[in-house]
């Protein structure tokens, strides 16, 4: 699946819609970061979004996106709670 810009949408006919509603470099992870969102019909359950291989379009070159499903960091909290 391939996304025009961070801040795009894109569908899978009849299968389901990506929504990137929000991106920025992310200071902790030293990284590029998309926040979206997958919709279907169905529903979506954390094998969907998993089976499919996504890129993102940005100045009519494509570059490859790693889908993350937790917090990129501290996701057991423990800067938070120390």
């Amino acid at each position: 699946m391939v996304l025009n810009s961070m801040n795009g949408r894109a569908e899978i006919p009849g299968q389901a819609k990506v929504v990137i509603i929000g991106g920025g470099w992310g200071y902790t992870v030293k990284t590029n970061i998309g926040f979206g969102y997958v919709r279907r019909a169905e529903g979506v359950d954390k094998d969907f979004p998993q089976a499919g291989h996504y890129e993102l379009e940005i100045a009519s070159e494509r570059c490859p996106c790693e889908l993350q499903l937790q917090p990129l960091y501290d996701p057991k909290m423990l800067k938070l709670k120390s």
